[in-house]
């Protein structure tokens, strides 16, 4: 048949890992503060631990494949069949106490030591994963003006009981180009292309962990040394919640848009709507029973959120002359979401719910101000789990009893997740000479600081450049706090209480406004002209200098803008230059 096509594929991935390590003894000198002498540590005896995994994959898939043109109709279609195995094994075992370090063999090490002690482990499980999916999908277009597309997935995961393991996602889209018809062609010269868009579906999601799998099993988890009986303390065995019913988290997205280019490409403007709803997110209700409950809760498909924004992209193309042509493009990307409903007890204060607020806010503690003398001091008087005195920060009172407690927390800010994204590219080329930039930001997103990232001390750190201007007597003025080298929870000016389901705890003083602008990338290159090329027998020679990360503006301290862990436990963004040459024969 015309335009029918069936495509077969069998395939088969063998995977295999083995690891070992071998620790032998290092001697480690320090220096004994009472003589003066160098005291070395205790001979550590040698030991070995050896790993073994194994995985394996099979997968079929089947493609039946349509296109034919008709006149003006232009039709295709798919129908996909996929099935997927994935069994899993590994083992592990380690002993240690070796008396030399010639042999480096498990069974050369004792399983003992001198003091009946067991210096071996073992240990090893199994896992396999499967998935069984069908997707068909229809296109149709008319006379290059009209299309559309609909398409229909079945797809079946272990993760979830029979009953309820098959979901269905169907989607569609519509597009029309208004700038082929007939009633435009006086906008030609103008209006080059016109695009209408729109379109909306339906997806799943199964990926909920590996270690949260098979939720709807009842399962037992070992519990060591807890019980007794016969006089002997014993293990025992911890049930955990099940949940038959567990299922499908559902994602249902919809985009409106248009795509527009004018005088000859000189000008072009995407603009998109969207809007996503997500239901049946994974979550349990332990917010909603007293913590004196002591017994496990099954998961359940409960929570809801909402994503919606635009996006926004402008072009500008130009050729001035032979010689001489530029280009700019700039997008925008506006979002905002909301967790519409979480499992929250009926009693917590309106201004510490998520339910309304952007997923990841920060709860906690307001900040007020910092206890500067002794009249602030006496003018603030609230009774405080955690004393606070001259140089301190004062949070607020929310219900007015004189005293700062967990009542008092509260809604602060939004998070990490930026809800305006920006970029600015473009580039310019004058006779060879090329010029290409990319400039990235982001605003309205906020990061706490924590840790080694926003403390004095913490863990025994150092002290970052800021705090230069702390309070002192001297200097009441300070912008942060009276330095502590007790930088921990337990001091009234490092408060990060424990946030609520979705979100994060802390206080205001530490969060910081995340907004920056950063030279992402910078492009300088030459062309050679092919009278020169023809010199060496060369047909192109392209000589060119880049840089990466070359700058950042933004009022954030200590840790990367872009970076999540507020901690600043993490590898920093680098500037990265390469220069280079391209030649071809």
């Amino acid at each position: 048949m015309k335009g029918l096509s069936l495509k077969g594929v069998l395939a088969y991935d063998k995977r295999l890992n083995y690891g070992k390590r071998w620790t032998d003894n290092v001697y480690v000198y320090t220096k004994n503060t009472t003589t003066g002498n160098f005291d070395r540590s205790p001979y550590q005896n040698p030991g070995l631990a050896e790993n073994y995994f194994q995985e394996s994959q099979t997968e079929i898939q089947g493609h039946l494949n349509y296109t034919n043109k008709f006149g003006k109709h232009g039709v295709s279609a798919l129908v996909l069949l996929l099935q997927q195995e994935r069994p899993q094994n590994r083992f592990n075992a380690s002993r240690s106490g070796y008396e030399f370090s010639l042999f480096d063999v498990l069974s050369q090490g004792p399983a003992t030591n001198a003091a009946g002690t067991i210096t071996e482990t073992i240990g090893g499980g199994k896992e396999r994963f499967a998935l069984r999916s069908a997707a068909a999908r229809i296109n149709y277009d008319y006379d290059n003006k009209y299309m559309f597309q609909a398409s229909l997935r079945r797809d079946q995961s272990e993760n979830f009981a029979p009953d309820v393991r098959t979901g269905y996602f169907p989607a569609f889209s519509l597009g029309w180009v208004v700038s082929n018809e007939a009633f435009m062609e006086s906008t030609s010269g103008v209006l080059d292309y016109l695009k209408l868009k729109g379109s909306w579906g339906k997806l799943g999601n199964d990926a909920l962990g590996e270690d949260i799998r098979f939720l709807y099993l009842s399962r037992y988890g070992t519990v060591n040394q807890t019980y007794a009986f016969g006089g002997a303390i014993v293990p025992g065995l911890n049930p955990t919640a099940a949940n038959p019913f567990v299922t499908w988290e559902t994602s249902t997205k919809t985009d409106i848009g248009l795509e527009a280019r004018f005088l000859k490409g000189m000008f072009g403007v995407e603009f998109d709507f969207f809007n996503e709803d997500r239901n049946d997110i994974l979550a349990t209700r332990f917010a909603q029973i007293p913590a004196s409950f002591g017994g496990p809760l099954p998961a359940e498909n409960i929570g809801e959120t909402n994503n919606r924004g635009i996006e926004l992209t402008l072009t500008h193309d130009k050729r001035v002359s032979n010689s001489f042509s530029y280009n700019l493009k700039g997008n925008l990307t506006l979002t905002k979401n909301k967790i519409e409903y979480a499992a929250e007890a009926t009693n917590v204060p309106d201004a510490f719910r998520v339910a309304g607020h952007s997923i990841a806010s920060y709860y906690g503690y307001k900040a007020i101000g910092i206890i500067r003398d002794s009249a602030t001091l006496k003018g603030y008087g609230k009774a405080t789990a955690f004393p606070a005195g001259l140089g301190d920060i004062m949070y607020e009172d929310v219900n007015n009893d004189g005293k700062i407690d967990n009542a008092d927390r509260q809604w602060l800010s939004g998070g990490a997740i930026p809800e305006v994204v920006y970029g600015i590219s473009g580039g310019v080329n004058f006779r060879g000479i090329e010029l290409n930039f990319l400039f990235q930001g982001a605003t309205r997103v906020h990061q706490q600081l924590t840790n080694n990232a926003g403390f004095a001390f913490f863990n025994g750190g150092r002290v970052t450049a800021e705090w230069r201007d702390r309070w002192t007597l001297d200097n009441p003025n300070g912008k942060y706090p009276r330095l502590s080298t007790n930088a921990t929870a337990t001091t009234n000016n490092y408060q990060i209480p424990a946030g609520p389901a979705y979100g994060l705890g802390g206080n205001s003083f530490w969060i910081e406004d995340a907004s920056y602008l950063r030279i992402k990338n910078v492009e300088i290159a030459y062309t050679f002209k092919p009278a020169i090329l023809s010199r060496i027998g060369a047909s192109q020679l392209r000589v060119y200098a880049t840089g990466q990360n070359l700058a950042t503006f933004t009022k954030l301290h200590n840790v990367d803008p872009e970076n999540t862990n507020a901690n600043g436990w993490y590898y920093p963004v680098q500037a990265v230059y390469n220069f280079g040459l391209n030649i071809q024969f």
